[in-house]
C-alpha cells in the first residue's frame, strides 16, 4: 500500500508539473502577444478563407493518463523494491 501511495504521489506530481507548465507556456505568450492592426487589417480577406485544422483530445483522457501514470510508477517501484531485496538477499543481509 505504501508504494501505491507513493506512485499516485509522483503520478499527480508529474501531471502537476505538467499543467502549471502548460499554464505558465500559455500566460508568458499571452503578455508578449503583440497584435499589428495595420497588418491584420490589409489581409482580412485572406484570413476568411483559412481554416484551421486540427485535434482535440477528450477531457476523459487526463483521469486515463493519471491511472496510467500510477500504474507505471507502482511498476517502477515494485521492480526496484524486487532488485534491492535481490541484492541483499546475495550479499546476505
Amino acid at each position: 500500500m505504501k508504494r501505491f501511495m507513493y506512485a499516485l504521489l509522483a503520478a499527480a506530481a508529474i501531471q502537476l508539473i505538467y499543467f502549471v507548465a502548460e499554464f505558465a507556456s500559455g500566460y508568458v505568450k499571452a503578455l508578449m502577444f503583440r497584435p499589428n492592426i495595420a497588418n491584420a487589417w490589409e489581409s482580412a480577406e485572406m484570413l476568411q478563407s483559412e481554416v484551421a485544422f486540427g485535434g482535440t483530445f477528450s477531457p476523459f483522457l487526463i483521469p486515463a493518463a493519471f491511472v496510467g501514470l500510477t500504474a507505471g510508477f507502482w511498476i517502477l517501484l515494485v521492480a526496484y523494491k524486487k532488485g534491492v531485496r535481490a541484492r541483499k538477499q546475495e550479499r546476505g543481509i
